[in-house]
């Protein structure tokens, strides 16, 4: 990614040497003069010691986080569903959308199709995530217990200049780019982009999403090859009923995926001033899609 401070670390590292150059000239022909030779290093020692700061200052850090995705296929009924329904489960719709279009390819998938299934409904699940849940970077959320249960609202901080705004046009056609399976339901949730810090950029392969701006970079990367896979019927907890269909193939297939979230926190922008509001949007990016995919906190 195009950063500015990079030009002027090199324009500015490219005129103190020849500053020094012209200074350590000027010194030389005026060697008499202790002031000059004085001038110049105090100059040099505070070149060297701003040097030395860089260094130590802008240096990258990075985090991490990891958690399994889970999908249940059903190759009778064409359905996709998270086996792990746990508390704040939000990705019901997207999977309604992923069934209808599972349920209209040809020829009809089977299970060792399912590996496939499960990565691309992961990829499709985090951008449906962005679009419903952390639709703004700089989100004013709020939850309230009620009687009647829990309530959360949310409700946009940024500004225009302080967005970059993605469509789920773009989404679409960044995922058809991919190779994803899903990539033209009809809808990804209940709105229709999603606001980026600054400068931002997204990029979409078969087994990842990556947000980079100019202070951090987000990466969610399923790591394949999968961790799992059974064809047991869900419903049943005794692990051994495997139903199978008129063809002789499984019927049910779970896939388990290990994904993780990484947080690089770039140098040339690491004692940003505005660097806690990027560290608060990555922590709930991270936290959000544990929730979403029904992983232990």
């Amino acid at each position: 990614m195009h950063d500015p401070i990079k030009i002027a670390l090199w324009l500015g590292g490219a005129s103190l040497l020849v500053g020094l150059g012209c200074a350590v000239y000027i010194v030389t022909a005026n060697g008499s003069s202790r002031n000059i030779a004085l001038g110049f290093g105090a100059v040099f020692g505070a070149c060297a010691v701003f040097l030395v700061q860089l260094y130590f200052e802008l240096q990258p850090s990075s985090t991490t986080d990891d958690f399994p995705i889970e999908f249940t296929t059903d190759f009778q009924s064409q359905g996709i569903r998270s086996r792990v329904q746990a508390r704040g489960y939000r990705n019901i719709f997207t999977e309604a959308e992923a069934s209808t279009v599972l349920a209209a390819t040809t020829p009809a998938l089977r299970a060792q199709d399912a590996p496939r299934i499960t990565r691309d409904l992961g990829v499709l699940s985090v951008l449906a995530y962005l679009l419903e849940e952390q639709f703004d970077w700089q989100l004013n959320a709020v939850v309230y217990k009620t009687s009647s249960g829990v309530i959360s609202m949310a409700e946009p901080m940024s500004s225009v200049l302080e967005c970059t705004t993605f469509t789920d046009s773009q989404l679409q056609e960044q995922l058809a780019k991919a190779g994803n399976m899903f990539a033209h339901v009809k809808r990804f949730g209940l709105r229709s982009s999603f606001c980026l810090p600054p400068n931002s950029l997204l990029e979409i392969t078969s087994n990842s999403v990556i947000l980079t701006n100019r202070v951090c970079k987000v990466s969610f990367v399923l790591r394949e090859p999968f961790s799992m896979q059974s064809s047991t019927d869900p419903h049943d907890n005794s692990s051994t009923n495997m139903p199978l269909l008129p063809d002789g193939s499984p019927r049910y297939s779970t896939v388990v995926i290990g994904a993780r979230v990484t947080t690089d926190y770039l140098p040339l922008r690491a004692q940003a001033r505005d660097l806690p509001k990027y560290q608060a949007w990555a922590k709930h990016f991270a936290e959000g899609l544990r929730v979403r995919f029904g992983a232990t906190p």
